[in-house]
């Protein structure tokens, strides 16, 4: 989304209004300080300390000697910046549910599950952290889910927690930083006025050289694993997932659509808000062939009721 203007720096603004270092830490400082006394002191949600900050901010511009138009300029400018980071916001939360109801997340974590030894646990368990972060945008998701499996799976290798949740940690921050999806991602780069997948590129290197790091180290911790992958335990997260959702080959394909596009170049908005279209307008004509092919009728009105079977 190309921006109607140009974001202002300190050298554009008049030197008789233009705040000093110590002045432009009033309007930060008044923003920590009613939220900490908002939520450590009265108790509230964090809104009206928000609320309290932002009439704080306009009164401070009012001091420089802003006026009520230029003020509100700048409060539309700022909302234009984050607009579009706002709408991929909407949509990404969408997308991940269809993600999940499809079966697509829940494929990941039950493929992954299988790969699992003791001499790979800490380290597959950082790479399927990643992985399943990378694919969802949400780090925090990924530890709550699949980030308490592993901690129960590693207590019967006897590895301390703190080493799994390590482990889970370095993969799902690495791939929720690296991920389109993610909204922290997608925020920076939309209040910085950066394409999205240039801010990506630039956190390429550093996250895969502290990723790297990182999986060597569980390569090495991993090596002293003593016990045995709790079987059972793994067979029943996986008949959970096949019980609950659909679970095959042909569920990653949403995956391998979005990730498509988006390595294509393509917009990220446009990316994430079609990318389920075209692959069901792909998809539906495939379907109707199985349905011919197996001479099933999509109408359940012709499907015979327990009592009519009698």
């Amino acid at each position: 989304m190309t921006r109607s203007f140009t974001p202002t720096t300190i050298e554009d603004l008049d030197p008789e209004r233009r705040p000093s270092f110590a002045a432009a830490l009033v309007p930060v400082l008044a923003v920590v300080a009613f939220l900490g006394i908002g939520s450590a002191v009265l108790g509230l949600d964090p809104h009206p300390p928000l609320l309290w900050s932002i009439v704080s901010v306009g009164a401070f511009g009012l001091w420089l000697g802003y006026d009520w138009d230029e003020l509100f300029e700048g409060v539309a400018n700022g909302l234009v910046m984050g607009l579009q980071a706002i709408l991929i916001l909407f949509v990404i939360y969408g997308l991940i549910a269809t993600w999940v109801s499809a079966g697509t997340i829940p494929g990941l974590m039950y493929y992954g599950l299988a790969t699992l030894t003791p001499a790979t646990f800490l380290p597959a368990a950082a790479v399927l952290a990643g992985i399943v972060a990378f694919a969802i945008g949400s780090s925090w998701t990924t530890v709550g889910t699949l980030g308490v499996a592993f901690v129960g799976i590693g207590a019967g290798l006897e590895i301390p927690s703190p080493m799994t949740v390590g482990a889970v940690l370095s993969g799902a921050y690495a791939g929720d930083k690296q991920s389109p999806l993610s909204d922290t991602t997608n925020l920076a780069a939309g209040v910085t006025n950066t394409d999205l997948y240039a801010h990506i590129r630039r956190m390429r290197d550093g996250t895969a050289a502290a990723f790297g790091l990182a999986v060597l180290g569980f390569v090495v911790l991993g090596l002293g694993a003593t016990g045995e992958i709790p079987v059972d335990r793994i067979a029943e997260i996986q008949g959970a997932l096949g019980e609950t959702y659909a679970i095959s080959v042909l569920a990653f394909l949403p995956l391998v659509v979005t990730f498509g596009l988006a390595l294509r170049g393509y917009p990220a908005l446009p990316t994430l808000e079609y990318a389920p279209y075209y692959l069901f307008a792909f998809l539906s004509p495939l379907a109707l062939f199985a349905v011919a092919a197996t001479g099933r009728s999509l109408d359940v009105a012709e499907r015979p009721t327990p009592a009519a079977a009698d």
